[in-house]
C-alpha cells in the first residue's frame, strides 16, 4: 500500500487593536509565531498586511500521511492562537485547506 502525503495550509487573519505603530505589531506577531513554530513544529510566516498597524495575515503549513491528524492539528493551532492573541488582538477570519 502508497503512502499519500498530504498538507495543510492555514491561513489567519488578525486584528490587533492595541497596536499604533508597525513596531507593536511586529512585537505580537514575532511572539505569536515563535510559540506556533515551537509548540507544533510547523512552518509559519506573515503573508500579508505588512504595513498595516492593526491588521496581520498569517499563513502556517505542515505535511503528514495522516489527514485526520491534520485536521486535529489545525483545530489545536487555532485554538492556541485565539488563547495567544488573548488581550492583544483577535482572529478575525481562517482558511483552511487540507489535501
Amino acid at each position: 500500500m502508497k503512502n499519500t502525503t498530504h498538507f495543510a495550509v492555514l491561513t489567519l487573519e488578525i486584528f490587533i487593536p492595541g497596536s499604533h505603530t508597525l513596531k507593536d505589531k511586529r512585537t505580537v506577531i514575532k511572539s505569536l509565531k515563535a510559540k506556533l513554530r515551537n509548540k507544533f513544529n510547523i512552518s509559519v510566516t506573515e503573508s500579508a498586511y505588512h504595513e498595516k498597524w492593526q491588521r496581520a495575515q498569517i499563513v502556517t503549513a505542515e505535511v503528514s500521511t495522516d489527514k485526520k491528524y491534520l485536521d486535529s492539528s489545525v483545530q489545536k493551532i487555532i485554538s492556541f492562537t485565539e488563547d495567544q492573541l488573548t488581550g492583544y488582538g483577535e482572529l478575525i477570519s481562517q482558511e483552511i485547506v487540507i489535501q
